[in-house]
């Protein structure tokens, strides 16, 4: 299980990332946009544009499916293994 955390302005489509993210075993963490300091973890979902040091990054954008999702998911983690 990763820990994944979770910036996206749009409440409807955080709850769904939310949603998702547990849905394939991981756990979900709802940062702000503008956090200085990230809790640790092994991946970012955020909105395009948005960059967090070395954590890798998958842009939500929109629309997506679940298998993309996954798909991403699997991909940034195996690529950057904790």
């Amino acid at each position: 299980m990763a820990k994944i955390l979770v910036s996206e302005a749009d409440p409807d489509v955080r709850r769904l990332l939310i949603v998702l993210v547990r849905r394939l075993g991981h756990e979900a963490v709802v940062i702000d946009p503008d956090v200085a300091v990230p809790p640790r973890a092994d991946l970012l979902l955020a909105e395009p544009g948005m960059h967090l040091s070395e954590l890798p990054v998958i842009s939500t954008t929109k629309p997506f499916t679940l298998a993309q999702l996954r798909s991403q998911i699997e991909q940034r983690l195996a690529a950057f293994p904790a």
